[in-house]
């Protein structure tokens, strides 16, 4: 072959790798290289190459368990719940308790939702087994506050078993030490508490028979009503009540009725 014919045969070549931008090719099985064109493949290449490196780095980091945070949540949902199951405890204790002070509500106000939950004593007119009695109090509505606290406003403290500063002269069986004869114009007999909280002398005596013979100086009752009858004052008269005969005026009494007869 000429010079002239090789000379060409190679400008050829060369032209064609300019034009592709890279100086290398098979002619005679001889690689042709350009530095210059070599040095920028070489540089895409390589920033093409390292980044798919770094990437695929990246997603093995911290020893390939998928972890592509590096926080311990494999899900990849950035919240650092390490078991995945998506209540944000990143203590992965699974209780929902994301900041481990007790309170598994995650931080929403669950007060208005007609559960009682943790921390609240009702929710609405939810109030569990809670009373106006079971608080301490007599009869009455127990109320629930906006902040989900009982409100014992509405109770009475009149039938609680204690008396109270609130007019209460007894409160069922606590009296205050107080007796028939305590009370004004009685002299024995039964003293109870009425349902207001004040005393009741239905039961109570204005006169002791034992002491009262039907004569007015030795008993209670006085002029008018000398007989002192089951605790009661009578005068003796028609149908007034006796015990026996010394009760009527009559001398007669009708023992199984209790009542005075006439003479």
């Amino acid at each position: 072959m000429s010079l002239h014919a090789i000379l060409n045969k190679y400008d050829l070549c060369a032209l064609a790798l300019v034009v592709s931008g890279l100086l290398s090719s098979a002619c005679n099985g001889t690689l042709w290289a350009d530095p210059e064109a070599e040095a920028v493949a070489s540089s895409e290449t390589g920033a093409s190459g390292g980044g798919m490196g770094s990437t695929e780095s990246g997603t093995n980091e911290g020893g390939g368990d998928g972890d592509v945070s590096g926080d311990g949540d494999v899900s990849g949902d950035g919240d650092g719940d390490v078991n995945g199951d998506g209540d944000g405890d990143m203590s992965g204790d699974g209780d929902g308790d994301m900041s481990e002070d007790g309170d598994t509500s995650g931080g929403i106000d669950t007060c208005g939702n007609g559960v009682i939950d943790p921390e609240e004593e009702c929710d609405g007119s939810v109030f569990g087994a809670a009373t106006c009695e079971s608080q301490g109090f007599g009869p009455g509505d127990l109320g629930c506050a906006d902040d989900c606290t009982i409100d014992d406003s509405a109770c009475s403290l009149c039938g609680n078993g204690v008396i109270d500063d609130k007019g209460e002269e007894c409160d069922g069986g606590d009296l205050g030490g107080k007796g028939c004869a305590d009370m004004e114009g009685f002299v024995g007999g039964e003293l109870s508490c009425a349902g207001k909280c004040k005393f009741d002398t239905e039961e109570c005596n204005v006169c002791d028979s034992d002491y009262d013979n039907g004569n007015p100086m030795e008993g209670e009752c006085g002029f008018g009503f000398p007989h002192c009858v089951n605790g009661g004052c009578y005068n003796g008269e028609q149908g007034a009540n006796c015990m026996d005969g010394g009760d009527c005026n009559s001398g007669n009494c009708d023992e199984e009725a209790g009542s005075c007869l006439p003479q």
